[in-house]
């Protein structure tokens, strides 16, 4: 089994999604740019695996 690299946890509402959000994003530009650092870490660290959960 191999190390565990990263971990985030990253509640988010339904608004951040572009197609669902339309201008309401604006509201929440902070979670949408928490959310880009996050994955800009995985791609960094070249992560293979994402899990993910609902």
């Amino acid at each position: 089994m191999k190390n565990l690299v990263v971990c985030a946890l990253m509640p988010h509402p339904p608004i951040m999604v572009p197609e669902v959000g339309r201008e309401e994003c604006k509201k929440v530009q902070a979670t949408i740019s928490a959310a880009q650092q996050v994955a800009e870490t995985v791609k960094k660290l070249g992560v293979q695996t994402v899990l993910a959960g609902v």
